[in-house]
């Protein structure tokens, strides 16, 4: 099992309602995972970031149980993306978060 590494996280300020997760999905290019009804589900959301010294590098929307909303930016462990890369992803991310209504956070 490889282990994983986390660039960045970004929570989210709001909860999520229906509308506002499929809002958000899409703003983010985001397969969707889980059902917002369901307790048990925590991962809504994933997709793979693609750019020269990202190797199964992913972005993930989570929600926790008595935490903000939050999206991780994961690598495997001694394989991380170049620095470059990682800001554009941030601000791509802080961008699409915004441009759903919502209000992001950035947590390094």
């Amino acid at each position: 099992m490889v282990t994983k590494k986390c660039a960045f996280e970004i929570t989210i300020a709001e909860s999520l309602d229906q509308a506002r997760l499929d809002h958000l999905r899409g703003a983010l290019n985001l397969k969707p995972d889980g059902r917002l009804a369901d307790d048990w589900d925590y991962k809504f959301g994933h997709r793979y970031l693609q750019g020269e010294g990202a190797r199964a590098t992913s972005l993930t929307l989570w929600r926790n149980d008595d935490a903000p909303w939050s999206l991780r930016v994961t690598y495997p462990d001694g394989d991380p993306p170049i620095d470059t890369e990682l800001e554009m992803w941030r601000r791509e991310i802080i961008d699409s978060v915004k441009e759903a209504g919502l209000t992001p956070t950035l947590n390094t």
